[in-house]
């Protein structure tokens, strides 16, 4: 009963209520916002891995500034665009948190987030490289995109790293990571991140 939405570049993006929010099913994969201004390729936004052909799978990658158009919030909801369509923002920090205490994601919260494809192997089980044909219970499609940092690729296949609005610093902000061999979602805001590049997904206002 949820719906779907497209971007101004008319890529199709499935959705998800998950408690009060509706989430975005996919990762971003504009070359534009909203107002029909460019996103700059290879300093903004990547294809995953440097493969054009990923885009459908996994989006594309975007820097914190591309993102958020280097606007900053903490709230809940954020208010803050972005990339994403109208009627939707990038979500905040508290958002994320919002997301993540959901009863249905108190067991294995990587696995139940987590794609059902391209995800590295991993023997410890609840996590998203252990048994993968398992993964994705709430049908979120986390996929494991990597993340760019000067222009090379790192971590396709083992990683999926996603942008929150809400800084910690002029050079960090906080994001959400989930691994082929962790349990649990990672938060971190460190290693002069808002320069590497992550997946991005969008609220619903």
């Amino acid at each position: 009963s949820t719906p779907i939405v497209m971007d101004i570049d008319d890529n199709i993006y499935h959705t998800l209520q998950i408690g009060t929010q509706c989430w975005m099913a996919e990762n971003m994969r504009t070359k534009r916002y909203a107002d029909g201004s460019e996103i700059p390729k290879n300093s903004a936004y990547y294809f995953p891995n440097h493969d054009e052909s990923e885009m459908h799978k996994k989006g594309l990658l975007y820097t914190w500034y591309a993102a958020t158009g280097n606007t900053s919030s903490g709230s809940n909801p954020s208010g803050i665009r972005g990339i994403c369509p109208y009627g939707w923002h990038i979500p905040s920090d508290a958002e994320w948190t919002e997301l993540l205490s959901q009863p249905v994601l108190q067991v294995c919260p990587a696995k139940a987030l987590a794609s059902t494809m391209d995800w590295n192997t991993s023997t410890t089980p609840c996590t998203p490289g252990y048994e993968s044909d398992g993964n994705n219970g709430l049908h979120f499609n986390a996929a494991p995109a990597g993340y760019f940092l000067n222009g090379v690729s790192y971590n396709f296949g083992s990683e999926a790293w996603f942008w929150s609005a809400t800084e910690y610093s002029s050079h960090y902000a906080w994001n959400r990571n989930l691994s082929c061999d962790g349990t649990g979602v990672g938060r971190y805001a460190n290693d002069d991140n808002k320069a590497r590049a992550y997946s991005v997904r969008c609220v619903r206002d």
